[in-house]
């Protein structure tokens, strides 16, 4: 299924509702809650209850789901190579990265911006 731009009244770059920027905001920080695997269910129930309704807030939550499936990749080649003591490293520049990165995309998402991940893959376009 696709769906079009104007199929939502709030087709510009910038929110223009604060209902909008908030559940933009929760996709992106419900990501760090410690609670398993919802740094995946946070940004599909965002854009399960908002995707319908706010153009923003759909594209805020895909950009999350985006980026949290590719530190789960970046976990997954991680931990091999702990046995060889580079992965040691490699998980906290990981962990630690994931978390600035997070709350800067979801700080942006407050004030209406869309903020692109960096090394990020797109698999939910």
């Amino acid at each position: 299924m696709t769906i079009a731009m104007n199929d939502y009244p709030d087709t510009t770059p910038e929110a223009q509702d604060s209902d909008d920027r908030l559940w933009g905001c929760i996709a992106h920080l419900s990501t760090l809650l410690p609670i398993p695997l919802f740094n995946l269910l946070g940004p599909i129930i965002v854009m399960m209850a908002k995707g319908s309704d706010s153009y923003f807030a759909k594209r805020q939550a895909i950009a999350a789901l985006n980026f949290q499936l590719t530190v789960i990749i970046a976990y997954v080649i991680c931990i091999p190579l702990v046995f060889v003591i580079i992965g040691i490293p490699m998980l906290w520049v990981v962990g630690i990265g994931s978390m600035v990165l997070t709350f800067i995309a979801g700080i942006k998402a407050f004030d209406g911006e869309t903020y692109p991940y960096p090394f990020s893959f797109h698999f939910i376009s």
